[in-house]
């Protein structure tokens, strides 16, 4: 009898314990997937890397000198030094910590690590207040603005907008090139929000480079007295002509340009006036023209 009792306590208890839920993850369940064969790299066999100059002068006491600390951004992985970078895209070697370099590390035929790079994103200069919240997690887009990658690995984030803070700050940069470039050639970091993790709030843009160009060649107009001819720029920044247009009143107000942009100036309509782009420095190219004196 007392057996039979302590198998039908045990019963009930077993039928208790199943019926509890167990934990849950508190988790967005929909909006994280794993798509391990998504990279955002031109190889399969690529990463993604900072870099960081060694500005030790060799001797014979430093004999590991003058090359470059390679880190796979996101990982968890040692650095790598490597003695040369190797690629045909041009990198101001001087500010080569300004990049992200898409490639991999080989040896020389003196058995000395190179990086070969086949791609490269520079950060758009911006000033962060020393008590800005800083994360070094780099992201890129793989679908437009409706997803994005956590570069390296296989972790992709729906999210339903994003914010940069180019677009609302002091910089006076083309739009709709930095709405392009943010959304099909660009790098950045940031974060989730902390109310709403289907926000995505970033930090720092890096653009792909070379940027753009050349630039389609364009028609010449000779205008009347009163005259100037007028352009728009396309969303590669470059000029477009749109014939002549009669000057007219114009504004004085003139844009100042953050550390590490300058002015590039062209005329546009109506009133054929000096219109206005603060474009980052590095981005060589001029897309303006000289005004008349």
């Amino acid at each position: 009898m007392k057996l039979n009792i302590v198998i039908f306590i045990l019963g009930i208890l077993v039928l208790f314990v199943c019926g509890q839920e167990g934990p849950t993850d508190s988790s967005p369940s929909t909006s994280t997937t794993i798509v391990t064969n998504t990279t955002l790299a031109k190889n399969s066999n690529n990463f993604f890397y900072s870099i960081a100059q060694d500005y030790i002068k060799c001797k014979p006491t430093h004999p590991i000198c003058g090359g470059y600390s390679m880190k796979k951004v996101n990982l968890f992985e040692d650095e790598v030094y490597v003695y040369d970078i190797r690629t045909n895209i041009h990198l101001e070697m001087d500010n080569i910590n300004e990049y992200i370099l898409e490639g991999y590390v080989t040896q020389g035929g003196d058995g000395k690590n190179i990086f070969v790079a086949e791609g490269a994103h520079r950060i758009l200069p911006i000033a962060i207040e020393s008590s800005a919240r800083i994360d070094f997690i780099y992201y890129g887009f793989v679908q437009d603005e409706k997803a994005i990658l956590k570069l390296n690995t296989g972790n992709i984030t729906l999210i339903k907008s994003y914010s940069d803070p180019y677009t609302t700050g002091p910089f006076n940069l083309q739009s709709d090139w930095l709405v392009n470039r943010i959304k099909h050639r660009s790098l950045f970091t940031g974060y989730f929000d902390f109310y709403d993790d289907s926000v995505f709030k970033m930090q720092q843009v890096y653009i792909e480079m070379p940027d753009a160009g050349p630039c389609p060649p364009q028609p010449l107009f000779k205008c009347q007295a009163d005259y100037r001819v007028s352009y728009t720029r396309n969303i590669d920044r470059c000029l477009i002509a749109q014939g002549c247009m009669k000057n007219g009143p114009c504004g004085l107000w003139v844009p100042n340009c953050q550390p590490g942009y300058t002015l590039s100036i062209y005329i546009s309509g109506p009133n054929a006036c000096p219109h206005y782009y603060c474009d980052p420095a590095f981005l060589t190219r001029s897309s303006g023209v000289k005004l008349p004196h």
